[in-house]
């Protein structure tokens, strides 16, 4: 006999509740976002007569 059998509405209301998925997030990023997520949008470096310079 399974558990779920044996117990009453409302604890099987909480379990359901618990096992639900919660929202999502519907907000959708566009490739330019998960490029500066990641890091690849980041200024790069070189070294120019001694100085430091941004590309």
């Amino acid at each position: 006999m399974e558990i779920y059998n044996l117990i009453d509405d409302d604890t099987r209301d909480k379990l359901n509740a618990v096992h639900r998925p919660k929202h999502k997030n519907t907000e959708r990023l566009s490739k330019r976002d998960w490029e500066e997520i990641m890091g690849t949008r980041r200024d790069t470096f070189k070294k120019v007569n001694g100085k430091v310079k941004r590309k």
